[in-house]
This record gives structure tokens, C-alpha cells and sequence, in this order.
């Protein structure tokens, strides 16, 4: 009505009526399939380009939109029970320095049985989860991620304030990428421990040097002393 341009899908099929051939034609309005698909290519080209943070914080993005929901975290599992969020975004907005416990919350029950989807009444099932509570969540969806062990080392869930009505393969997906992010959060902690064992080695080095400067200076001081004494006994001879 407003003459814009919308995607269509033309279905057209003959028919005989009265010893007559018509065309009988129905129209679809698809502008929504279209965008989902480009908001997949988009997500699929992010999870194959980028690395470390910037694919955590990209993905996260990217699934807001192709799953049309509020929030979407990409944590790793740390100790005590703790989800450290690797990147969040709530309401299209980045959020930083955020951990939750593991117990009692719907991601506790996708580590341990794999892909959980709850379209709504998320908050009645997960009560003592206060986070759902202050997010006002609705519906749940969440996949854990694994090392290259097959051991769980975090969690992919998203969120949504609206009864959750997942996009075609929405499983299928958010397990394909939850398996990368698996991937990246292993990269990440051999890259930590790498850098560790770098700094502990540095470390080692200058107290090495700075021990090897003093046995220098201890063993000047010394052929000093020495001189001294044989300089003195020769006056005394």
C-alpha cells in the first residue's frame, strides 16, 4: 500500500473448469524467510572469520537477530560453579564483567542434558534463578560447549521476553555454533596457559640475571679483597 517492495513467492497451478483451462495463482509474502536467511548468512560468515573475542561478541550479536530474542550468552564454565560470560549482549547492547552460579539455572540443566528449549515459563520452572527473574525472561534456549574431549567448558543460551517460537533448524544451529565456541574457549585457556608458563619463565629469566649479576659483583668484590690483603702483607714483609 505504501509502495515499498516486498519478497514474494508465486505458486501457479491449471486447473479446468467447464471444459475450460484456468490458472489458479497464490502469492506468499516471505519478506520474513528472506531476512531470517540473511541474518544466517550473516551468523554463519561470522562464525568462519572471526576468532577469539571478536567471535564471541559477533556471534552473540548475530543470534539476536536471526533468533529474534532479547539476550544471548556465550559463557565458560570456571570454577566453584560460575558462568563468566565471554560475551553478552541484552537489548542490543554489549554487557561486560558479568557471572552467574550454575546451580538452579536453566543452563545447569543443559550441561548435563544437552540442548534444553523451554518456550515459555522459563521463570516458573528455574525459580532461584533471580537473573531470569531481573531479565524478565519468558522463554529459554540453551546448548553447552565442548573441549576437544567432548568436556563441557561453558554454555550458549539464548533468552527471550516473549513466548519463543525458534526459526527453522534453530537447534541444529546454536549446536553447530556452540561447537566452535567450544573450540575458541579451548584456544582460549591453552593460549592462557601459554602466556602462564611465558610469564613464569620471564619471571625465572631476570631473577636468573639478576642472580648472575650478583655472583659477578661478589666475585669482583672478592679478587678486590684479595688484592687488598696481598697488597698489605707485602708492606708487612
Amino acid at each position: 500500500k505504501d509502495g515499498s517492495e516486498f519478497s514474494v513467492e508465486l505458486s501457479i497451478s491449471a486447473m479446468r473448469i467447464k471444459d475450460e483451462w484456468q490458472a489458479a495463482a497464490i502469492v506468499r509474502d516471505i519478506t520474513e524467510r528472506k531476512e531470517a536467511e540473511a541474518a544466517f548468512r550473516t551468523l554463519v560468515g561470522t562464525a568462519v572469520i572471526n576468532i577469539g573475542a571478536e567471535f564471541f561478541h559477533e556471534t552473540v550479536s548475530s543470534l539476536c537477530t536471526w533468533l529474534g530474542v532479547e539476550c544471548v550468552i556465550i559463557g565458560e564454565l570456571v570454577d566453584e560453579g560460575m558462568v563468566h560470560a565471554l560475551a553478552m549482549q541484552v537489548d542490543g547492547k554489549a554487557v561486560e564483567h558479568f557471572e552467574y552460579a550454575l546451580a538452579g539455572t536453566p543452563c545447569e540443566s543443559a550441561t548435563q542434558k544437552g540442548y534444553c528449549e523451554y518456550h515459555e515459563g522459563v521463570v516458573q520452572l528455574f525459580p532461584a534463578d533471580k537473573d531470569l527473574v531481573d531479565l524478565r525472561a519468558e522463554a529459554y534456549a540453551g546448548t553447552p560447549t565442548r573441549d576437544k574431549n567432548g568436556k563441557v567448558n561453558g554454555i550458549l543460551c539464548a533468552i527471550s521476553r516473549h513466548k519463543y517460537v525458534p526459526p527453522p533448524m534453530a537447534r541444529e544451529v546454536l549446536t553447530i555454533i556452540a561447537a566452535r565456541a567450544g573450540t575458541e574457549i579451548g584456544r582460549k585457556k591453552a593460549e592462557e596457559k601459554i602466556k602462564e608458563q611465558m610469564d613464569y619463565l620471564e619471571r625465572f629469566q631476570k631473577v636468573a640475571v639478576k642472580r648472575e649479576f650478583r655472583i659477578k659483583y661478589l666475585r669482583d668484590e672478592n679478587d678486590k679483597l684479595k688484592a687488598r690483603i696481598e697488597e698489605m702483607e707485602k708492606k708487612f714483609k
